[in-house]
């Protein structure tokens, strides 16, 4: 009976050592107060996730072996498949193109099969009027590629648009027109 009494009394001793339970409240604020800093912080990342991540471009970068200067590269590809006559049926992903090479910014077509036709292209950005713009071929002779030109005067018109509707002339299916979600374009070369 000994024992038991001083048992109890043991543990009666013991729990008053336990900290009051004012303490305990002003370590849950403090610990209420740190995860709210970290759930802000979170939330701030994940903001500004979202703000990168609302982009559809593409961006690379790469080394040229004979100047040791690097070439930039963004793309953007066409939400829905264009639809070609033989030989090219079977859907063709159109893709706009930005690359910073040797010095000089251009702006490209391409598609994954077909022929683009040297005649002008017509942009329209987001709401405004259709502009015509000039096309050259690559010096290989690629027709699945088409430079557009001036560059530096899309690469402006880009970096302000949200969407583009291109209108072009392929080889033996006529006249089509692209959509691009151009919006969150970024360019510094």
């Amino acid at each position: 009976m000994k024992r038991l009494f001083f048992l109890i009394i043991s543990c009666v001793i013991l729990s008053c050592n336990v900290s009051a339970p004012s303490d305990r409240l002003q370590f849950d604020s403090t610990k209420t107060k740190e995860a709210n800093e970290r759930t802000r912080k979170i939330d701030s990342a994940s903001k500004a996730s979202l703000a990168v991540e609302k982009s559809n471009w593409d961006y690379s970068e790469d080394e040229d072996k004979m100047t040791s200067k690097k070439n930039y590269f963004a793309s953007v590809d066409a939400p829905e498949l264009l639809q070609m006559s033989f030989p090219y049926n079977g859907g063709v992903v159109a893709s706009l193109l930005v690359q910073h090479r040797r010095g000089e910014n251009n702006v490209l077509l391409k598609v994954s099969k077909g022929q683009i036709q040297d005649n002008d292209i017509r942009i329209r950005f987001d709401d405004g009027r259709a502009e015509s713009f000039n096309t050259t071929s690559p010096s290989d002779g690629d027709t699945e590629y088409a430079f557009i030109e001036p560059a530096s005067r899309i690469i402006a018109k880009l970096k302000k648009a949200k969407h583009i509707v291109l209108e072009a002339q392929f080889f033996n299916n006529g006249v089509k027109q692209i959509e691009f979600n151009v919006e969150g374009f970024k360019w510094n070369h």
